[in-house]
């Protein structure tokens, strides 16, 4: 975190993205806040934090000052043991960066004192967590902007989430809002368009592209840091941004490759190969998402094959409520494609929909080369 005399400012989880901008941006953050940060460790910044549980480290931990104890402590290793993260599982906090190498070869003592270390370490952060309380301006900055955790093991596996609902957001400000009563406390959620929240007022919300790394996308993020000493904490302010923010992302164009995440596949019939999904079946929902929300007006969505490649025939569904609502269908197959490869269909929608996601469904023998997906909002 930065701290000055009078201000903090705190990156909260998921993973230590929000951290390592901050440090990136301390220079231009003195000159906008016209003070001088240090630039010092807190207890998110070592972590990957479940979402769901960010507000009950700061009631139960925070709040309340209890302290991590060896015995809160589990350990999680990997298939071969050469290494083992240890993790709360109250409230999955997993500390990635204090992990026992060579599992399976050292004794009981050397574990222990190794979670000891752990207990020390993240119990300091805590208490410096508690410290916060005499400062005039408090900004919290927490979110999920960074696309890499859903790539890692634990995520894939269900150990973990990446994506906040609404009420975890709620939770988390209520809970720091209880703890710190003095001075100003000033939320900030930076997300991925994957999780872009609507009628959000509890904070201001910025939205990212798809991005995975440490520095990437850095004009977003230069933006975020110049209006950070301007964010209110009036929610009706916060609400119309927010609000804002959220049309304009939904309505640009969206594209989505054999890169993008949001786009699964059944993986036993589809394979993502370069740029290109390679499709080989008889049947079944083969490939969907990206489960978006899409406001009231005109669209359209395509989907781009490789026409040499196209055998058969499938059809084309626009969807929204995981599949419960279907709002267009097209037939595909060598008559129905055109020119370039592309296929579209145009739709409107009256009224939000959420959980839009694209189908591709086989009922018969099919194969193909896939090359991307998009919707629109047509002007």
């Amino acid at each position: 975190m930065l701290l000055s005399e009078k201000i903090a400012i705190i990156p909260i989880g998921i993973s230590c993205i929000h951290a390592f901008q901050l440090r990136r941006a301390r220079v231009d953050l003195e000159k906008y806040f016209a003070c001088q940060f240090q630039e010092t460790s807190s207890f998110f910044r070592w972590v990957y934090q479940d979402p769901r549980f960010i507000s009950d480290i700061f009631k139960h931990n925070v709040s309340l000052n209890n302290d991590i104890n060896m015995d809160d402590l589990f350990l999680n290793t990997d298939r071969k043991g050469h290494y083992a993260i240890p993790y709360l599982r109250k409230t999955k906090t997993w500390f990635m960066h204090d992990g026992i190498n060579d599992y399976d070869n050292i004794n009981k003592d050397e574990i222990n004192y190794s979670l000891l270390k752990v207990c020390e370490k993240y119990n300091y952060l805590l208490s410096k967590m508690r410290g916060l309380y005499e400062l005039e301006k408090r900004i919290f900055l927490f979110g999920n902007s960074d696309l890499g955790p859903r790539g890692w093991y634990l995520y894939r596996s269900g150990l973990v989430e990446w994506s906040f609902r609404k009420e975890d957001l709620e939770r988390i400000c209520h809970s720091i809002n209880s703890i710190y009563t003095n001075g100003e406390n000033i939320f900030v959620f930076v997300t991925n368009k994957i999780n872009a929240i609507n009628n959000l007022d509890c904070c201001r919300m910025y939205i990212m592209d798809d991005f995975s790394g440490f520095f990437d996308n850095n004009q977003k993020w230069d933006e975020i840091f110049f209006n950070l000493n301007n964010i209110s904490r009036n929610k009706i302010i916060n609400l119309n941004k927010n609000n804002d923010e959220f049309i304009k992302f939904i309505n640009s164009g969206r594209v989505y490759t054999v890169r993008s995440k949001e786009i699964n596949i059944d993986n036993n019939k589809v394979f993502r190969n370069n740029d290109m999904f390679n499709i080989d079946c008889d049947n079944g929902i083969v490939i969907w998402g990206p489960y978006i929300t899409l406001s009231s007006g005109f669209y359209e969505a395509e989907i781009y094959f490789d026409k040499d490649t196209l055998y058969g025939d499938a059809t084309f569904e626009v969807t929204a409520s995981h599949g419960d609502i279907c709002i267009i269908a097209s037939k595909i197959d060598s008559d129905r494609i055109n020119s370039d490869g592309t296929v579209k269909v145009r739709f409107v929608v009256g009224e939000y929909y959420h959980y839009v996601e694209t189908r591709l469904a086989v009922n018969g023998p099919f194969k193909a080369s896939l090359g991307r997906i998009s919707i629109k909002k047509m002007t």
